[in-house]
C-alpha cells in the first residue's frame, strides 16, 4: 500500500475515533458538574488560538475577501447550532445513540443533491438510504429510559447542522485557505458563545481529577479531530475519508460502554451497523456516479456533498 495512503487513512481513523471520544468524555465531564457552555466556550477558545497559531507559523494571511468572510461568519452560526444540539443531546440520551442519530447527516446531503436534480439516485443509492434509515429506527427501538424525545431532535438538528456547514463550507473552502475560513467560523462561534454567557447562562467547571480529566480530555480531542480530518482529505481525498469517518458511531458505542458503562441491546448495536455500512455504500455508489458524468456535472455533484 501506497505509504501516503496508509498515512492518510490512519489520520482519518485518528479523527473519528477522537472525534467519538471527545463527546464520551464530554458526557464524564457532565456527570463532574461541568455543563454545556463550558465545554463549548473552552473548546472554541483552544481551538482558535491552536488556528491562529498555525496560520502564523505557516506564514498564512488571516484575511478573506469580503463575500467569503460574511459567509464564513454564517458558517460559525451553523457551528454554533452543531455544537450545541451535539452536546446538548448526550444529556438526554446515551453518546452512542446520538451519533448514530447524528450520523444521518450524509442521507440527508444524498437527499437533497437528489431534490436539486444534480444527481440521479441509482437502485444501490437508493437500497442503501432505505437501509440506513431502518439502522435508524432499529437504533432508535431501545428501551424507554435510553430515548428521550429531546436527545432525538437535537441530533437531528446537530445532522441539519453539519448539512448546513458541508454544502456551505465546501464552496466557501473550494475557493480559500480552509483553516482561514475555519479561523473566521471560530471567531463567530466564539463571540456568539460570549454574548450567551453574558446575557444567559452561567459556567459550570467539573470537580475532581476525572472530572477535569474528562474536560481538558474534550477540547483536546475536538481539536484534534477537526485536524486530523482536514488533514486527511487533503492526504487521501473525501471519499476515503468519508467511509473511515462513518466509523465514529462504532467507535462511540465502544467507548461510551468502555468508560460510562452504557450498554445498547443486540438490537440497537445491529441498527447502528447498518447505518454504518449504509453509509459506505452509499458513499461508494454515489463516487461511481459522479465519475460517470461529464466534467461539469460531476463537478456540481461533488459540491453538493
Amino acid at each position: 500500500m501506497d505509504k501516503r495512503l496508509l498515512l492518510g487513512s490512519l489520520i482519518a481513523l485518528v479523527s473519528a475515533s477522537s472525534f467519538a471520544m471527545n463527546v464520551t468524555l464530554s458526557r464524564m465531564a457532565y456527570d463532574a458538574g461541568s455543563n454545556i457552555h463550558a465545554l463549548n466556550v473552552s473548546r472554541t477558545l483552544f481551538f482558535l488560538i491552536c488556528l491562529v497559531l498555525w496560520l502564523r507559523i505557516t506564514g498564512q494571511p488571516m484575511g478573506l475577501p469580503s463575500r467569503a468572510r460574511l459567509a464564513s461568519l454564517g458558517l460559525g452560526l451553523l457551528l454554533c447550532v452543531e455544537m450545541y444540539s451535539l452536546l446538548g443531546a448526550i444529556i438526554f440520551m446515551p453518546v452512542g445513540l446520538v451519533i448514530v442519530v447524528m450520523f444521518c447527516y450524509p442521507l440527508m446531503i444524498a437527499a437533497w443533491s437528489w431534490i436539486r436534480g444534480v444527481e440521479q439516485p441509482t437502485v444501490v443509492a437508493l437500497i442503501a438510504m432505505l437501509a440506513a434509515f431502518a439502522g435508524i429506527v432499529l437504533a432508535l427501538g431501545g428501551t424507554a429510559d435510553a430515548l428521550d424525545w429531546r436527545g432525538v431532535a437535537l441530533g437531528f438538528c446537530a445532522a441539519l447542522g453539519m448539512v448546513g456547514l458541508l454544502l456551505v463550507g465546501a464552496r466557501v473552502m473550494a475557493a480559500h485557505d480552509n483553516r482561514v475560513v475555519m479561523l473566521h467560523m471560530t471567531v463567530m462561534a466564539g463571540a456568539v458563545m460570549i454574548v450567551l454567557l453574558v446575557t444567559l447562562t452561567d459556567l459550570a467547571w467539573p470537580q475532581g481529577a476525572v472530572g477535569w480529566f474528562a474536560f481538558v480530555g474534550s477540547c483536546l480531542l475536538y481539536v484534534v479531530a477537526t485536524i486530523c480530518l482536514f488533514t486527511a482529505l487533503n492526504m487521501i481525498g473525501p471519499l476515503r475519508t468519508a467511509i473511515i469517518d462513518n466509523s465514529s458511531p462504532i467507535w462511540a458505542v465502544f467507548f461510551s460502554y468502555l468508560l460510562l458503562g452504557e450498554v445498547l441491546t443486540v438490537t440497537q448495536t445491529i441498527g447502528a451497523a447498518l447505518v454504518v455500512a449504509a453509509l459506505i455504500v452509499l458513499q461508494l455508489a454515489q463516487r461511481r456516479r459522479t465519475r460517470s458524468l461529464p466534467s461539469g456535472a460531476a463537478a456540481a455533484v461533488d459540491g453538493q456533498g
